[in-house]
C-alpha cells in the first residue's frame, strides 16, 4: 500500500548516519544495562504482569493480575520511580490528583 509506514518508498525516505544509528543503540544498551540493575531479576515478572494486562485489555476481558505479581510488578515501578526522582507524580497519580504530564514514563 503506498505511502504505508513498511513500503520501500517511505523506508527509502529514512537516512540515518552510522554515528546517528550507533548513539541510539547506545542509548538503548545504557538504559537496559541501568534499569536492569536496579530491578535485578524481578525484570521477567515485572514484564509478564505488564505484558499479560496489555493482553487483556486488548481482549477487553479484565486485568485482573495475581496479587503477589501485581505487588512484585508495582514495587519495580516505584523503585523505577524514585530512582528516577519522579516518585511525586506517580503518587499524586496513584492517589487521584490531576494526571500524569504528557509521555509519563518510568521506563
Amino acid at each position: 500500500m503506498p505511502g504505508h509506514a513498511g513500503d520501500a518508498s517511505s523506508l527509502a525516505c529514512m537516512v540515518f548516519s552510522w554515528d546517528d544509528s550507533r548513539r541510539a543503540f547506545t542509548d538503548a544498551a545504557e538504559w537496559f544495562v541501568r534499569t536492569a540493575a536496579r530491578v535485578g531479576d524481578r525484570w521477567n515478572r515485572f514484564e509478564l504482569a505488564v505484558h499479560t494486562t496489555d493482553l487483556a485489555t486488548a481482549l477487553g476481558v479484565p486485568s485482573d493480575v495475581p496479587a503477589t505479581a501485581a505487588a512484585q510488578a508495582l514495587h519495580v515501578v516505584a523503585d523505577l520511580a524514585v530512582a528516577a526522582g519522579l516518585a511525586g507524580p506517580l503518587l499524586l497519580a496513584a492517589t487521584g490528583r490531576p494526571g500524569l504530564p504528557a509521555g509519563f514514563s518510568v521506563l
